[in-house]
């Protein structure tokens, strides 16, 4: 990436010198995520610990062992307490809670896992943020139980998906939490709920999803909810407040972003990158530029050139259009650097640059020493269902093959991708995928759903609509 000095941006000021320039260190995406988002901050434990939202995002690979399948006893008041407050503070899972939005048809069986660590993966990130901490483990719990839906119709397989991501928004672990907000996206009226309860969680990974998913929306009706985080403990959860309120034309400070791409954390610099890409204020040109290539000195390579590559889809989106060229070329870097690869996938797919097309392409026609793993050309075919146009029955027989792939990682990447394909046959494996035995799987088969099933949503709105008049 081409490194110019800039100034000091308008309202992005360095900040020296001021209170507002405060905090260092956070998490998701993927992520984000991918997600988006993610892509994306990560959620590793049941607190504040580290998270990686790059590799344990929605479609990340995390495997953990697969546990008993008989139901628990009813949890106790304590755990399904009342909804969040209308102004949010962090805090724990176990004293808020809201009801789970009605479905028309029972969920089917949402597993929770064991110990098990979870591992890093190249797959998509649904959250935008990333974070490269180490990966999270598993909290050990006994399975939840709940009925498989009787009927694979649209209408049903919504109201499942929609069951599924809301009992995932209760979990222990705190992965799952932030997976559901990000699929509830699909879903108004369960997202508000969700979100607003993610606001408050006791992990900040979790706060960054539900923050960041309600400035990817543009909500901002939900806007004064996110007021409190512009206090978090977390710079990355205070970025992700700062965007909400910018992209919803409140008056906010964002003077703290111009410290945090000067951190020395890259789960900080690759946040306060993706906030000032969506944010959209080109003065900020210069800041951006001017943090590549500082700081960072003990930083794994490979870590600092994913957070090059978010410098650069951050200034693509303030116009500067050349600087898409170095994240084609992260397209075919080493095999051993794949989560490049599959990073570079998600951001082409993003920006939706057309004249990455032959190039994904490329990385699926390769074959013998030169075939890409799994996680690459699942990846690929993600960011060519979201370029859109091409042939959705050549996308989907390259992909049918994961859908059943023994690693609940590359499934749960399929199924996003599934979604994104956007072939209304993509329904049925989604379906068997939403009873698999990996929690991270279904919630990533519901998500794909209620992509799916978007214009049903928006029929059965507009019916009610009609009816009503």
């Amino acid at each position: 990436m081409r490194k110019t000095r800039g100034r000091t941006p308008g309202n992005v000021s360095s900040g020296e010198g001021s209170s507002d320039v405060r905090r260092t260190p956070l998490a998701c995406a993927a992520i984000v995520a991918g997600l988006g988002l993610a892509s994306l901050v990560g959620c590793a434990s049941t607190s504040d610990g580290e998270w990686s939202s790059k590799s344990q995002s929605m479609s990340g690979n995390a495997t953990p062992t697969r546990v008993s399948t008989s139901p628990v006893p009813s949890r106790s008041n304590a755990t399904r307490a009342a909804a969040a407050p209308t102004s949010p503070q962090p805090a724990s899972d176990a004293t808020k809670n809201v009801e789970p939005v009605a479905a028309a048809t029972p969920a089917p069986q949402l597993t929770r896992v064991s110990t098990e660590p979870a591992r890093p993966s190249t797959g998509t990130q649904p959250v935008p943020a990333t974070s490269f901490a180490s990966a999270p483990a598993a909290p050990s719990a006994t399975s939840l139980t709940l009925p498989v839906p009787m009927a694979n119709d649209a209408t049903s397989l919504r109201a499942a998906a929609i069951a599924v991501c809301t009992e995932a928004s209760r979990s222990t672990w705190p992965l799952l939490r932030a997976n559901a907000i990000e699929a509830l996206t699909q879903a108004p009226a369960a997202f508000d709920a969700n979100a607003t309860r993610g606001l408050i969680d006791e992990n900040r990974g979790v706060r960054f999803v539900a923050a960041f998913a309600i400035a990817r929306l543009k909500r901002c009706d939900l806007a004064h909810l996110v007021e409190p985080l512009l206090r978090d403990s977390s710079n990355s959860v205070e970025a992700a407040a700062i965007t909400a309120l910018a992209v919803c034309d409140q008056r906010v400070n964002q003077a703290p972003l111009a410290a945090m791409v000067r951190s020395d954390s890259t789960e900080v610099r690759a946040n306060a990158y993706w906030a000032i890409g969506i944010i959209g204020n080109r003065s900020a040109i210069g800041l951006v530029r001017d943090s590549v290539g500082r700081g960072l000195p003990l930083t794994d390579p490979v870590r600092v050139r994913i957070v090059e590559l978010q410098a650069a889809e951050c200034l693509v989106r303030l116009g500067e259009m050349q600087e898409i060229e170095p994240i084609r070329a992260a397209l075919f870097a080493p095999v051993e650097q794949g989560e490049l690869t599959v990073l570079a996938c998600q951001m082409v797919a993003r920006l939706k640059d057309e004249r990455s097309r032959p190039m994904l392409e490329r990385l699926l026609s390769a074959n013998g020493d030169q075939a890409r793993p799994p996680e690459i050309r699942v990846a690929a075919i993600d960011a060519l269902g979201r370029l859109g146009s091409s042939d959705r029955s050549i996308l989907r027989s390259l992909l049918d093959p994961y859908l059943s792939a023994p690693e609940a990682g590359v499934r749960a990447q399929a199924a996003i991708a599934l979604g994104s394909i956007g072939a209304a046959s993509g329904l049925d494996p989604l379906s068997r995928l939403l009873s698999d035995p990996e929690p991270t799987v279904q919630v990533a088969a519901a998500n794909a759903i209620l992509v799916l099933t978007a214009n049903v949503a928006a029929s059965n709105v507009a019916g009610h609509s009609d009816r009503e008049q």
